[in-house]
């Protein structure tokens, strides 16, 4: 597909075999408007049909968030779900308690400060995580000018193949 304004560049797309589950992982811990903005474009403007969102909350205590995630448990109980966990803060082992619990056949790590900007964005993530070339899909930072945010990433997703909670960390399933 030519990139518009681009010319010569191309962007490579690959057909979706069958639409599998993507189980979207989001870890947090207050920052309830954060999330918000988060999840709203996450349910908003993604078009890719299959997918849930689960909500790995690290012993959030604000209650503009607690009111958030009951909100979005009201909007979208068929795909989205929170996940209470109170444990002394460790990334790793967060994403992995989610994961254990996650139905989808493709894990999606997404930061809870990410906001969707392009409806295909997940489409793009399956096309790619689909070849049997890759095991891990990339990110694309995009920052606002002016906002003085750094390193903060506002569009950041990881893309690994399904892992098996049952097999151990890193086990990839075929």
């Amino acid at each position: 597909i030519p990139i518009k304004n681009r010319p010569g560049f191309y962007t490579i797309r690959y057909q979706i075999q069958t639409p599998p589950k993507v189980s979207i992982i989001i870890p947090t811990r207050n920052l309830g408007t954060l999330l918000n903005q988060c999840l709203e474009s996450v349910f908003t403007k993604t078009t890719y049909p299959n997918y849930d969102v689960i909500v790995i909350d690290n012993g959030s205590d604000e209650p503009e968030t607690l009111d958030i995630l009951s909100q979005w448990q009201t909007r979208e109980p068929e795909r989205f779900q929170c996940l209470p966990y109170g444990i002394p803060f460790n990334f790793a082992r967060l994403n992995n308690l989610a994961a254990a619990k996650a139905t989808g056949e493709m894990l999606l790590f997404l930061n809870n400060d990410t906001e969707v900007i392009t409806p295909d964005w997940l489409e793009c993530l399956v096309e790619q995580a689909q070849r049997r070339q890759p095991g891990q899909e990339g990110k694309l930072d995009i920052e606002p000018e002016d906002t003085g945010l750094g390193q903060q990433a506002l569009a950041e997703a990881e893309f690994p193949r399904r892992v098996a909670a049952e097999q151990g960390v890193g086990a990839e399933q075929e």
